[in-house]
């Protein structure tokens, strides 16, 4: 999917409205957005794309940072 339907370059771009290292933040989202998938599809617990996505909020807590709900939601239309 990534590179195909999704531009991730287009994601990691936005990710730098929001975090000070958006490499780093956008390499622990999408890896936190494949465990969750990986472990809901192992428990059979299915979760749509946009559940998963909201992996976001565990990379800006484990960045620490402090993110309103407009560039929280820029980062997420950069998936459309």
């Amino acid at each position: 999917m990534y590179g195909t339907l999704v531009d991730v370059e287009a994601v990691a771009e936005a990710c730098k409205e929001m975090a000070p290292e958006p490499v780093a933040f956008n390499t622990q989202w999408r890896a936190k957005k494949l465990e969750y998938t990986f472990l809901r599809t192992f428990m059979g617990k299915y979760r749509d794309f946009w559940t998963v996505t909201e992996a976001l909020e565990f990379a800006i807590q484990r960045f620490g940072l402090q993110v309103p709900p407009e560039p929280r939601k820029q980062v997420m239309d950069a998936f459309d």
